[in-house]
């Protein structure tokens, strides 16, 4: 039975500085919107990601994969509403699982599972 060993690290990173925003207040006497835009700065996105394999060869066409791994975001990005301008915060966690099954040329089966647990954070409030 020959074996296969994987890892896999991954991880990016983007900062906005001077990003153009639309900005939309709306008149609480005649409910008219008005548009306009403005430059903001400290909006970022950055993740992270990981992933680990084992492969098993059962025989010359048969082999069974392993396969774990999670990956992580973390945003910020700042908007207006009604000329209040906010931050929103995002953290989110994926871990992930799985295992193929492959039959050379015959079957292939490779069911998964993943779950992702997000953390929503205006204005102090975090849901």
């Amino acid at each position: 039975m020959a074996k296969k060993t994987g890892l896999y690290l991954n991880a990016n990173a983007e900062i906005t500085n001077n990003e153009v925003i639309s900005k939309t207040t709306v008149d609480p006497t005649t409910l008219k919107r008005t548009t306009t835009y403005q430059n903001v700065n400290g909006n970022y996105n950055m993740g992270v990601y990981g992933r680990y394999s084992k492969d098993f060869k059962l025989d010359s066409i048969r082999k069974i994969k392993f396969r774990a791994g999670a990956w992580s975001n973390f945003s910020k990005n700042i908007n207006f509403n009604n000329d209040i301008q906010y931050a929103s915060k995002v953290t989110s966690f994926t871990p992930n699982i799985g295992v193929e099954y492959i039959w050379d040329k015959v079957l292939e089966l490779k069911p998964y599972y993943r779950v992702t647990f997000t953390k929503k954070c205006l204005r102090n409030r975090c849901f």
